[in-house]
């Protein structure tokens, strides 16, 4: 609480302050226990402070009692989304530092490799559906708020949430976030849209991480080049014999069998363009081969990757692996927890802000547990 009460005497109150009826802080405490609550909508979180306003006295004032929930959707829609997430920024810090004393330092480490990961940070955008407004002059407020997260998966903590203005400007937007992160001995995953050459070099030399992107057609040469060259059965056999460059798991479930396979080399001076990626040390290659137990037909899903890391193919499989815990873990809580697709507001900062805590209240229950 000292944290937050610090960062909240500084951040910007741009209402008028001769009207003003219900402090800054208190605004900011109510929805951010509401939320930690499980209450998602404005309504539902007016109706939870007013139920447990004598408990919210302990640690904020409420000299005017409860605002009504327009008065806090109002409040949130001012809120600059850059100062409010450099507050929880600093709290969720602490509360990392808390709760991982006591684990292990390294998420992968091979000492005969060199090879020492922290953790794997995942890059994606995500669209929140119902935020688009009818009969307005603005374009921005004709489309669905987009936004951008960059998360942490070894903690589960999304290290930045950003408003981005159509999936088109994800781009710009995850190479704007990198410049601001520190990614020693941490590796950057990211979908297609974002490989690009100059996000690799953002990555390597601002954020001083590494990278493992993954490859489609928006890169065509390349793309079509690296596809050729995993398609040859005697490459890919040799990679098979090489330690280390290969590793398999098969998954069952109810109806299907998944058999998951990684190749990964540093077999790349014949691709063309591979002075142009910044330290671009591998290529890789997942295949995924999907049976129907009842009708036993098969077939086969394959990725490929730009890859600043050695070609170990056991960290080349957690890494491809942590990347999809955005969507399951970060995506889908926003989705089904809190209902981000189905709030009625159309306010799209009111929104993007409630994003944020819902974020850090799901993390601070994580740390607490």
């Amino acid at each position: 609480m000292d944290v937050y009460s610090q960062h909240t005497a500084t951040m910007t109150d741009s209402r008028q302050q001769s009207k003003v009826k219900h402090a800054f802080k208190d605004i900011l405490g109510i929805v951010f226990f509401g939320v930690l609550a499980e209450n998602d909508e404005w309504e539902d979180i007016y109706d939870f402070a007013v139920d447990e306003r004598e408990t919210l006295r302990n640690y904020l004032d409420l000299k005017n009692g409860i605002p009504s929930h327009d008065t806090m959707q109002r409040v949130f829609a001012i809120i600059r989304p850059d100062e409010l997430q450099g507050m929880l920024r600093e709290i969720l810090i602490q509360m990392v530092e808390m709760a991982g004393q006591h684990l292990n330092q390294y998420l992968y480490q091979k000492e005969e490799l060199d090879c020492y990961i922290h953790d794997v940070i995942a890059a994606d955008g995500k669209e929140i559906w119902h935020t688009a407004k009818k009969h307005v002059k603005e374009p921005e407020d004709l489309c669905n708020l987009n936004e951008f997260h960059v998360m942490s998966t070894e903690w589960g903590v999304c290290l930045s949430s950003t408003r981005i203005d159509g999936k088109t400007n994800e781009i710009l937007g995850m190479q704007a976030v990198m410049k601001g992160l520190d990614c020693r001995k941490c590796i950057v995953t990211a979908d297609a849209m974002n490989a690009q050459k100059e996000t690799a070099r953002v990555i390597v030399q601002e954020a001083h991480g590494d990278y493992c992107l993954a490859l489609k057609g928006n890169q065509k040469q390349a793309y079509e080049e690296i596809r050729n060259y995993f398609a040859c059965k005697d490459l890919l056999e040799t990679i098979h014999q090489k330690a280390g460059q290969y590793q398999s798991g098969t998954e069952k479930s109810t109806y299907a069998i998944t058999i998951r396979e990684f190749f990964i080399t540093d077999d790349i001076q014949w691709f063309e363009d591979h002075g142009r990626w910044e330290k671009l040390k591998s290529i890789g290659y997942e295949r995924k081969t999907i049976t129907n137990k009842e009708t036993r037909e098969s077939h086969i899903e394959e990725r490929y990757y730009l890859c600043s890391i050695q070609p170990i193919a056991e960290l080349f499989a957690i890494v491809i692996r942590r990347h999809w815990s955005i969507e399951n873990n970060l995506h889908w809580t926003l989705d089904v927890v809190f209902r981000e697709d189905s709030l009625g507001s159309k306010e799209k900062k009111a929104v993007h802000n409630l994003g944020l805590l819902s974020i850090s209240a799901n993390l601070s229950k994580k740390c607490t547990k």
